[in-house]
């Protein structure tokens, strides 16, 4: 059964709802966390956070969060934190209380090697703003390349109804990078692209961070068949003069690109997976949709 995340919590002064938080939890923490030398997935931590804000988890997302607000790029602040605990442990804060400890979370970088079997990883990275703008997404093809799967989304991305023609000519590609998860020795391939976004500049974005948030889903009651995609930057015009949701027309636009991307990714024999960390394992995604209310991200904002 999953947890009841509806109800009052500490975080709803700052975020409209636990998606919200989720969100915000994802820009500044990596996939998984070292707790007392035991893995756990970003999804626990961010469960167990928003549950006991005042907890170790709480603690530990608030102050990088924090960090993150002052535009302290995400590994920065993962050392900050990683500094803040180890002065903490030579002041002699134990586990039994303190802000250290043990504070118990390490950022793990030395995790094992994700290996899932005929998928693939792939980047589609591009910029706008002068910031970052990056999507990934798997693929699978049992008998495929790395430069195969690249080049797969890469056409998908820009195929006709699909992704890029809803996006501003703001929005500049940069290229696709795709990695093999299935072996230590995985090949990797970058296909560059300096394609601009298929709508007009003007009417203007609404804000480099908002996006249109399209979920993936892979046809089980599993929370790791789930996937999500941010699609962006939006334009004023996508919006709803209530700021907060896209207008009915601007939705079918997104619900029809994601569609078509899924289509011609499986026309393309690679088609979309969501990549689950936590079983290390791929489900195809068998249906896709667009929420109402407008996404944001403020990694697209702040490096």
């Amino acid at each position: 059964m999953s947890p009841d995340v509806s109800g009052p919590s500490w975080w709803d002064r700052l975020y409209p709802d636990y998606a919200a938080f989720a969100a915000a939890v994802e820009a500044v923490t990596p996939p998984f966390i070292l707790v007392s030398g035991v893995p756990i997935t970003r999804e626990v931590l961010t469960l167990s956070a928003w549950f006991t804000p005042g907890g170790q988890s709480g603690l530990y997302t608030r102050l990088l969060i924090a960090l993150d607000d002052s535009g302290v790029s995400s590994t920065k602040a993962q050392s900050v934190v990683a500094a803040v605990e180890d002065q903490a442990g030579a002041a002699g804060f134990g586990s039994g209380g303190g802000f250290g400890g043990s504070f118990g979370w390490k950022a793990s970088n030395d995790m094992a090697v994700l290996l899932i079997p005929n998928v693939y990883r792939v980047a589609i990275e591009a910029e706008s703003g002068g910031q970052a703008v990056t999507n990934v997404v798997g693929v699978q093809n049992s008998a495929g390349t790395a430069l195969g799967a690249a080049q797969a989304v890469q056409t998908a991305w820009k195929v006709a109804t699909g992704p890029l023609t809803q996006l501003s000519s703001l929005y500049a590609l940069k290229g696709f990078r795709s990695l093999f998860l299935g072996s230590l020795n995985g090949d990797i391939a970058f296909v560059a692209d300096a394609s601009l976004g298929g709508t007009a500049i003007s009417p203007e974005k609404a804000t480099n961070a908002s996006a249109a948030l399209i979920k993936w889903n892979g046809g089980t009651r599993s929370r790791s068949s789930r996937g999500r995609m941010y699609l962006g930057p939006l334009r004023e015009n996508d919006i709803n003069a209530d700021g907060r949701t896209l207008t009915p027309l601007r939705r079918t636009a997104f619900e029809t690109a994601a569609a078509a991307f899924r289509t011609s990714l499986a026309s393309g024999g690679y088609p979309l997976v969501v990549i689950s960390p936590t079983t290390s394992t791929a489900f195809a995604v068998t249906s896709s949709a667009v929420e109402t209310v407008i996404a944001t991200q403020r990694r697209r904002i702040r490096s």
